[in-house]
């Protein structure tokens, strides 16, 4: 994340957030370990983008992991987010799914992986593009 003065210390903290799960990601994707991990990372990057961005509508956000509800909240005040419907769709089974024994999905294999972290990144740029950094 580039320093820049224009976005509250809150979202500034939101965005923080999200650049730490983009490093891990980028770490996991290094090594090629933990596919469980670098899915549910993908999805908490995009979470904590979306939340940093709710703040940025003066929405206080909900302790909610689900996507597709934070992006109901945003296109009330912002139409254009549900050209993501169906990224945030597919991240948001990523979070509960990879983090318990016998509830990850099967046939997710590396190339799903990368698939949900380049989803993470375009709207990282989308969310960073409206933001103005």
């Amino acid at each position: 994340m580039k320093k820049d003065n224009s976005v509250s210390p809150q979202i500034a903290a939101w965005l923080r957030k999200a650049q730490e799960d983009e490093f891990a990601v980028m770490a996991l994707l290094k090594e090629k370990v933990s596919i469980s991990n670098v899915v549910f990372f993908s999805q908490q990057i995009v979470e904590k983008l979306m939340k940093a961005f709710l703040i940025h509508l003066n929405i206080e956000p909900p302790k909610t992991h689900d996507l597709v509800k934070l992006e109901s909240m945003i296109c009330e005040h912002d139409s254009s987010f549900n050209q993501f419907h169906s990224e945030f769709e597919q991240l948001c089974q990523y979070y509960i799914e990879t983090r318990y024994p016998g509830d990850w999905p099967e046939g997710i294999d590396i190339k799903e992986a990368k698939i949900a972290f380049e989803s993470a990144l375009k709207i990282k740029d989308f969310i960073f593009k409206k933001l103005g950094i």
